[in-house]
């Protein structure tokens, strides 16, 4: 899409200054869909665009450094990733932090390579009191995700790609969600490819649209574990009332259901790979304390979207499956912030299958399983 963000009025051939013009541009810009910018010598991608400011900026810097603008584009650029950090994020934590990232990858890295600055995510830890580390990912996102929204949208490279790879570029598609319906069509079109390798049961006694969602069903559902409740939406063919059951799969598919899910799901698991990454013990206990806030709210996230996919059911997920997942972040979490407590205190001592389910929510409440 071409957006006319020139400051011009088209009669004069000489481009805008591009260090004000992308102070301005990323100031302000709220897209969710890749942008050209019109400008009079001609259309230019906001990462190109970037690419001429910090090249002037560097100029400036040589000739008269008391008035450099720098600065003014690295809190620009840091203001248009906290825009691009889900607004129900409070407080923001590492998840906000990849979704920014996942959002400049799409919008940004992915027609020019431009990946975020070091200046620019400190200065987003900064304003968010995102933890420099957390951090980080912003520009571990832009990265990836870029990469394979590049390799989702020419395909070819998949050819011969191990299914691994696609799982992989599949999940980061899924994880940027409907904030980002570029990259939704993009996981779509991977998601195609996945199912017409890894689907191998018959459907072929369904109708002919059923037969299509529950081939997607199965696809994602062996792709990610975390969705293995959703096996049970798929009709089979003894189903005591197998048209009703087909009708239903239908219109959760119709409701965006699996979208929903994938995309939590996908949210979930870049949570927990984040705490795991660290190989050294100290730097590993000190990720699955940050990842505790993040991970618990990308698991009741994916709780409530298995909710409304079978709400009648008291067995959508597992509570002492989710606390079990939960605890083993949260619980740490806990003994982090409370290093000094004995062992007999109820908040440092590890939580076991038996116990409640109550880990699975800060409040202390059981995760939501039904109306």
């Amino acid at each position: 899409m071409a957006v006319d963000d020139s400051a011009l009025d088209g009669r004069s051939a000489q481009a805008p200054d591009p260090l004000q013009h992308a102070i301005d541009w990323f100031t302000h810009d709220n897209t969710d869909t890749p942008q050209a910018i019109l400008r009079p010598d001609g259309p230019v991608a906001p990462g190109a665009l970037l690419t001429e400011a910090l090249r002037q900026a560097a100029f400036d810097d040589l000739l008269e450094p008391a008035a450099s603008r720098k600065h003014e584009l690295v809190r620009a650029q840091a203001a248009w990733l906290i825009r691009h950090m889900p607004s129900d994020h409070q407080p923001r934590a590492l998840d906000s932090a990849q979704q920014a990232g996942r959002a400049w990858g799409i919008l940004i890295a992915a027609a020019t390579d431009v990946h975020p600055s070091q200046q620019v995510v400190i200065e987003v830890a900064r304003q968010t009191r995102i933890s420099p580390r957390a951090a980080d990912e912003i520009a571990i996102q832009s990265l990836k995700t870029s990469a394979a929204f590049n390799r989702a949208d020419l395909l070819i490279p998949y050819d011969d790609a191990p299914d691994a790879q696609l799982v992989d570029d599949w999940n980061r598609l899924a994880a940027c969600g409907p904030e980002l319906p570029s990259a939704a069509e993009r996981a779509g079109d991977v998601l195609d490819l996945i199912t017409a390798r890894i689907s191998s049961d018959d459907y072929t006694w369904m109708s002919t649209s059923a037969q299509e969602a529950a081939q997607l069903y199965d696809s994602v559902t062996r792709m990610q574990p975390l969705l293995k409740e959703l096996v049970p939406l798929i009709p089979a063919r003894d189903h005591p009332n197998a048209t009703a059951a087909q009708d239903r799969l239908l219109t959760l598919e119709q409701q965006g259901v699996l979208a929903a899910a994938s995309t939590a799901a996908a949210r979930a698991r870049a949570v927990h790979d984040w705490a795991r990454a660290e190989p050294e013990p100290q730097l590993k206990r000190t990720r699955m304390v940050e990842a505790a806030a993040p991970g618990t709210r990308t698991l009741l996230a994916l709780n409530k979207v298995l909710v409304q996919a079978d709400p009648v059911s008291q067995q959508v997920v597992d509570p002492h499956r989710l606390a079990e997942v939960v605890q083993r972040i949260g619980q740490v979490s806990a003994r982090g912030r409370q290093p000094t407590q004995t062992q007999s205190s109820p908040r440092s001592q590890p939580a076991r299958h038996q116990q409640s389910p109550s880990h699975g929510r800060p409040d202390g409440n059981a995760p939501r399983l039904g109306p």
